[in-house]
C-alpha cells in the first residue's frame, strides 16, 4: 500500500503518547522500542490528522496551516515509521506476536576461577553432579530448536571446561541458532579458537578493567594477560565478533570509563556493562563491592565534566555497543525475563533470568516441554512475568511515570537482593527517574552533543525535577 493511503491514528496496544514538561510529547512504539519527541504544535498536528490518510493530512494541513508540504511529508514519514498508522481503519490493530527471543543455556557449574562476585548460585552439591548429560543436552537442544529464539547464550560456570563443548555448539549452529558464548577467556588456546570460530556467532569475555591490577584483583593473578592472549588468538583465526563484559563494582568504577578507549585498542566492542549483583556467591561480599546506582550516576557526571574540560570529541564514535558516558538519548527498555527471556540451569530447570535461579521463580524443566513458547503461556510463567517482564504495568508507582519505558521498571533482581516485595519499585528508583527525566526531556536535537551535555549536567545538579503533570 502506498504510504499516502495509510490512515493516521493514536491508539493501539503497542502505541503510547506521554506528555512532559514544556509542552513536549513522546510518541512511543513499545513493541519496536522506537520513539519520537515532538512539540505541542507537532502533537496538535497529529491529533488533527487522526482518521485521515497521510495524503489527505498533508493536503489539508498545507492548505489550512500553511505548512510546507515537504516539511509535512518528513514529519508524517516519521509517524509512519513509528507505526501510528493503520492500513485499514475498519480493522483492529493486529495482535502483537510474542515468543522466547533469548535463551541462556548454562552447561556446567564448574569454573577454573573463584571470583568472589560471581552471580552463579551456590549449591550444596559438588560441581558437576547436577549437570545434564550429553544425551539430555542433545534433547534440550532439540527443544531449543523448536522454540527458535533469536539467540542462545551459552554460559556456565566456565563453558570451556566442558569437553564436549565443540559438539554442543556445533549442534546449536547446525540447527540454525545464533550462538553467543560467554567465557572468562583464560582457557582459550589456538585449537579452541579454531573450533569456536566455526561454531559460534559471537563471543563475550569478562574483563573488569583496562589494567591487570584491576582485573586480576577479582579474577586472579595472570587472568588479565590470559584474556588479552585469548582475544588475540581469536583474531588470528579471523574471528572478529568479540566483545567484553565488565562487572561494575565500587573498586573498579574509576577505570570503567577508560574501557571505551581500551576496547577500541583491542578492536572489540563492549557488549554490556553489568552492575555487581548480590546473587549467588556474590551475596557474601556485597558490602565490599556493591556500588549504588546514585553513586554510579555521580561518577558518570564527574567523568563527563572531566571530558568536557579536556575537550573530548563527543561526536566521535566509541565503537562500543554500550557506553556508560553516552547516557543521553536513551533507548526504551523492557526486561523480558520470563516472557521473552528464559534461563536454563545446568540440570535443565527453567527460570526467568540467569540472576533469578531460586525456587520461587522456578518455571519447570526444559526436558518436560517440546517447545518453550508453550511454557511462557502457562499460568505460573504469566504470574512470574508480572513483576519481571511486565513490571511497568503491574508496579503501582510505575503506571503513572513519564519515563517508565526508559527504565523498564528497574530490575527485579534488586528487589530480591534488598528483600523488597516484587510489586515495589527498586531502591534506586528516584535516582534513575531524575536522570532519565533530564536525559529525555532536556535533550535538544538542534544543539550539539557538547552543548547538550553541559546543559544536562547543570540540570542533574539541580534539585529533583518535578513530576510532569
Amino acid at each position: 500500500m502506498d504510504s499516502n493511503d495509510l490512515v493516521l491514528h493514536l491508539g493501539g496496544p503497542h502505541l503510547e503518547v506521554v506528555s512532559g514538561p514544556n509542552d513536549q510529547y513522546l510518541l512511543l512504539n513499545v513493541m519496536t522500542r522506537d520513539y519520537l519527541k515532538v512539540s505541542k504544535r507537532g502533537y496538535t498536528l497529529l491529533m488533527r490528522s487522526c482518521g485521515l490518510s497521510v495524503g489527505e493530512a498533508i493536503q489539508r494541513m498545507t492548505a489550512e496551516e500553511c505548512f510546507p508540504s515537504a516539511q509535512l511529508r518528513s514529519f508524517f514519514d516519521k509517524i509512519v515509521d513509528l507505526g501510528f498508522v493503520v492500513t485499514d481503519p475498519s480493522r483492529q490493530d493486529p495482535t502483537i506476536q510474542g515468543g522466547v527471543k533469548e535463551l541462556w543455556l548454562h552447561i556446567t557449574d564448574r569454573c577454573n576461577l573463584a571470583c568472589p562476585m560471581c552471580y552463579f548460585q551456590s549449591n550444596q552439591t559438588s560441581t558437576g553432579e547436577r549437570c545434564m548429560s550429553r544425551d539430555e543436552l542433545k534433547r534440550a537442544i532439540g527443544i531449543i530448536t523448536s522454540t527458535q529464539p533469536q539467540a542462545v547464550i551459552v554460559s556456565g560456570g566456565e563453558p570451556l571446561l566442558r569437553r564436549d563443548l565443540p559438539e554442543l555448539l556445533g549442534d546449536l549452529k547446525e540447527h540454525g541458532q545464533y550462538v553467543w558464548l560467554l567465557t572468562n577467556g583464560t582457557l582459550l588456546t589456538p585449537e579452541i579458537c579454531r573450533q569456536l570460530a566455526k561454531s559460534v556467532n559471537r563471543i563475550s569475555i569478562s574483563l573488569d578493567g583496562a589494567t591487570a591490577a584491576v582485573h586480576d584483583k577479582m579474577r586472579g593473578k595472570g587472568s588479565f594477560a590470559a584474556v588479552l592472549r585469548g582475544i588475540r588468538m581469536l583474531q588470528v583465526e579471523g574471528f572478529d565478533r568479540i566483545g567484553i563484559i565488565p562487572t561494575i563494582r565500587r573498586d573498579n568504577v574509576s577505570e570503567i570509563f577508560g574501557l571505551d578507549d581500551f576496547a577500541k585498542e583491542l578492536h572489540v566492542s563492549i557488549d554490556s556493562r553489568c552492575l555487581f549483583a548480590a546473587r549467588g556467591s556474590a551475596a557474601s561480599c556485597r558490602d565490599e563491592y556493591e556500588i549504588s546506582v546514585a553513586d554510579l550516576i555521580q561518577a558518570a557526571r564527574e567523568e563527563i565534566r572531566c571530558r568536557l574540560r579536556q575537550g573530548y570529541d563527543f561526536q566521535q564514535a566509541s565503537g562500543c555497543s554500550q557506553s556508560i558516558v553516552d547516557f543521553v538519548q536513551p533507548q526504551l527498555q523492557r526486561c523480558g525475563a520470563g516472557r521473552q527471556k528464559l534461563s536454563i540451569d545446568v540440570n535443565g530447570d527453567l527460570y526467568p533470568c540467569q540472576l533469578l535461579h531460586e525456587d520461587r521463580f522456578l518455571l519447570g524443566n526444559i526436558l518436560d516441554f517440546s517447545n518453550l513458547n508453550q511454557l511462557i503461556c502457562e499460568a505460573n510463567a504469566r504470574q512470574v512475568a508480572r513483576f519481571t517482564a511486565d513490571r511497568i504495568d503491574n508496579v503501582d508507582k510505575c503506571r503513572g511515570c513519564d519515563v517508565r519505558h526508559f527504565c523498564g521498571g528497574g530490575c527485579v533482581v534488586s528487589n530480591v537482593a534488598d528483600g523488597l516485595p516484587l510489586d515495589q519499585c527498586p531502591s534506586y528508583c528516584s535516582a534513575m527517574q531524575k536522570s532519565y527525566r533530564v536525559a529525555v526531556w532536556e535533550w535538544r536535537s538542534n544543539c550539539s552533543k557538547k552543548e547538550n551535555l553541559v546543559s544536562l549536567l547543570d540540570k542533574l545538579c539541580q534539585t529533583e525535577t518535578a513530576v510532569p503533570g
